[in-house]
């Protein structure tokens, strides 16, 4: 029997699986890219978030302290510091802020006008605890904030002057600052608060 032999001419190879193979490798380095670029975005994201909350918090603990530091009355009596009591006669009254007398309407907002960056040169605030002996706050780049300032009571028929004409402001707004995990996030929230 003959054993025949059959030899195929090999085809000349064109490379396509070569070109492919690379064609593969750089759509799942794009993707791969792309993973990490919206990983580190979304990073940020959430940080920003962490930190927006803790500053969210930290003027929330500010103003809950102010108003604190109304109710408990030692320093509210009416006889508030037109400077804030940072210096002169008033130096002892820092943080309260207003007119002295109760019987103006009030028409320009301290909160509005000062500088509320922690260790400002002209600091007209007080820090958060000074006057009520709360606990500091951990984790924050810097301590709230707040002012107090007397508020003219808008209904009909109220007005500021109460007990017998003795000028004794009853209604007052607390504004606090409060800084997250770094000075950049800062958030700034108002209360008002009633004496009884």
């Amino acid at each position: 029997m003959k054993h025949t032999k059959f030899h195929s001419t090999p085809k000349r190879q064109r490379g396509a699986v070569l070109a492919i193979g690379l064609l593969i490798l750089v759509v799942m380095t794009l993707i791969g890219v792309t993973g990490m670029s919206t990983s580190g975005l979304q990073l940020k994201m959430a940080g920003n978030l962490k930190d927006w909350h803790l500053a969210f918090q930290a003027v929330e603990a500010g103003l809950r302290d102010g108003e604190t530091d109304i109710a408990t009355g030692g320093r509210i009596n009416g006889a508030e510091g037109a400077d804030c009591g940072v210096t002169g006669v008033n130096a002892s009254r820092d943080g309260l802020c207003g007119q002295l007398d109760p019987t103006i309407a009030y028409t320009q907002n301290v909160w509005q006008n000062m500088d509320w960056k922690a260790g400002a040169a002209t600091i007209k605030y007080v820090t958060y605890g000074a006057k009520t002996g709360a606990v500091a706050l951990t984790g924050v780049a810097a301590q709230p904030r707040y002012i107090i300032e007397p508020v003219k009571d808008g209904k009909p028929g109220k007005t500021l002057v109460v007990n017998d004409n003795q000028n004794i402001i009853k209604t007052f707004r607390v504004t606090a600052a409060g800084n997250g995990g770094t000075l950049e996030s800062n958030i700034m929230a108002q209360s008002t608060q009633v004496l009884p």
